[in-house]
């Protein structure tokens, strides 16, 4: 990251069926795989975007939604959730 104008996190963990038979990795590597650049970036002060998902937007009630519009996630007994959290949790 030293000596970049600004980095593009755009890695996730991908693939319906892979996000839906392992939820908890799913979060994991989300999490940690942005917590593993937001730790490089600041150490060097690069600037920094971080992708995100339609799906942060969860069960949303309005069409088309908006960015302030309230969040709500199915139940969390369903894997596909897992990459809805983990993605908006990127977001804070």
């Amino acid at each position: 990251m030293a000596g970049q104008d600004a980095v593009v996190h755009l890695a996730a963990r991908v693939g319906l069926r892979l996000v839906m038979e392992s939820p908890i990795e799913t979060i994991v590597s989300n999490v940690r795989g942005t917590e593993a650049v937001l730790d490089a970036v600041t150490r060097h002060g690069t600037r920094t975007i971080v992708a995100s998902t339609s799906e942060v937007y969860g069960l949303a009630t309005r069409h088309p939604s908006s960015e302030s519009d309230p969040i709500t996630f199915g139940s969390p007994i369903l894997g596909r959730w897992s990459y809805a959290c983990s993605k908006a949790y990127d977001e804070f």
